[in-house]
């Protein structure tokens, strides 16, 4: 079996990047040669802090930049040919794309959007390589090439003479957008997730790897040993100040019911930023003596934050003081259960009241892993939400049914390789070359 001795890599952001680190670490232990191309937003520092080796690291953007014909042809048919019903996500994946276009280049995508021809989702992708692809010989250093979704420029992975192998960073991914270009091979955390993939994505080769963001839970579960305090719940927020206006503040409104209901039945409530939260920005919820915020981050909103050893041993240590995780839609839910505290699942069937929080039902990876099968105590229905979060008060059962979401969320989460091993299968496949 013959392999490289060397690869691309293409980091486009610096949670992409505390994804790739471990792979970083084994294809250097293979003494490979690696060729970095970066987001705007990471700094050659920061490539270096892994990988003290690198010598060839260049942007991405600039990259793209020789080729702007094909990169406006590949995106003007992604938004033509691609159905606006793709996924819940999709319109506003879409609407944050075009937002920073001027008024006429928008209003023309838009209409593109929603008049355009539409191709089944699935083969947009495969449309979209065999345009580019007569007209774009490979432009990067290797032939072999790994990124970690999503990318942009993705016109750039449909050149001849290039095997891309994804990685995919984050659960939401494949219902977001169709990714521009096929992939030799995709690595996704569970069998759920590879078909999502399939679904949304299209034929590409799926195989299982590891949830290396998740990692710092799983891997210590077995052994924790936990001392939570009772009567103690934590608030995982899905959204932040960054976030669609609308969500944030209908989420506002929710942790303030939560904090009331907590102070009248003598529950401490803990309160965790997203990760790119900005600094303060819970601080309107310090006047209720009883509730605490943990620690925020130091990010720049968006994609540019990162996952450090020490946040995520303060999470842990968070979490060690909380006997229940409360959550609506962010990915915590699933650390939670990783670790193993039990949560509360949160689904919204409240337009009247909570329209924004309850169109999350709609988002594919919260509708089929987030919230099937969740108790029905945990749905939240029509008006009067605050008398409905009552139901918190009932601390056993309540403990009960949110041990059991755990347990279910820990099972779909449940990796079929430990963490070395599958990246030590992924990097052998993508350096292996292809049987032709």
């Amino acid at each position: 079996m013959q392999t490289t001795n060397k690869i691309t890599l293409v980091i486009p952001t610096l949670i992409c990047l505390h994804t790739a680190k471990p792979y970083i670490l084994e294809i250097r232990r293979r003494s490979i040669a690696i060729c970095y191309y970066i987001g705007d937003e990471l700094q050659d520092d920061q490539i270096k802090a892994v990988d003290p080796s690198a010598t060839s690291i260049q942007r991405l953007t600039e990259l793209a930049a020789r080729y702007p014909i094909l990169k406006v042809l590949h995106e003007l048919l992604r938004i033509t040919v691609t159905p606006m019903h793709f996924s819940a996500i999709y319109p506003r994946w879409l609407q944050q794309r075009l937002s920073t276009r001027g008024i006429f280049a928008r209003g023309f995508m838009n209409l593109l959007a929603r008049r355009g021809p539409k191709l089944d989702a699935r083969k947009v992708n495969s449309m979209l390589e065999r345009v580019i692809r007569p007209f774009l010989n490979n432009p990067f250093e290797t032939r072999k090439l790994i990124y970690f979704s999503l990318a942009p420029n993705s016109f750039l992975f449909c050149a001849r003479n290039l095997e891309v192998n994804t990685i995919l960073e984050s659960w939401d991914h494949p219902g977001k957008a169709p990714i521009g270009h096929l992939s030799r091979s995709v690595f996704v955390w569970n069998k759920a997730l590879e078909e999502d993939w399939q679904n949304y994505q299209g034929p590409d080769p799926v195989y299982l790897s590891f949830p290396i963001k998740l990692g710092y839970a799983l891997e210590r579960r077995k052994n924790a040993t936990r001392s939570p305090s009772e009567h103690r719940l934590m608030y995982a927020m899905t959204f932040g100040a960054s976030s669609e206006a609308a969500l944030y503040t209908e989420e506002l409104q929710l942790v303030d019911h939560l904090c009331s209901i907590t102070a009248d039945t003598g529950t401490q409530l803990v309160l965790k930023p997203k990760p790119n939260s900005q600094k303060g920005e819970l601080d309107q919820f310090k006047r209720y003596s009883h509730v605490r915020i943990t620690e925020y981050t130091s990010n720049a909103f968006g994609s540019h934050y990162d996952l450090t050893d020490r946040y995520n041993a303060q999470r842990l240590s968070d979490l060690d003081q909380c006997d229940i995780v409360v959550n609506v839609g962010t990915t915590f839910a699933l650390d939670a259960a990783a670790y193993g505290c039990p949560v509360v699942q949160l689904v919204f069937d409240a337009v009247e009241s909570f329209p924004g929080l309850s169109k999350l039902r709609d988002f594919p990876h919260l509708a089929r892993h987030l919230y099937e099968n969740t108790p029905r105590e945990f749905v939240l229905r029509g008006t009067g939400i605050h008398e409905q979060l009552n139901f918190l008060a009932h601390h056993q059962v309540v403990l009960e049914l949110a041990r059991q979401k755990q347990r279910q969320l820990a099972q779909w989460l449940s990796p079929v390789l430990p963490r070395q091993a599958a990246i030590s299968s992924v990097v052998t496949q993508c350096l292996c070359d292809t049987e032709h």
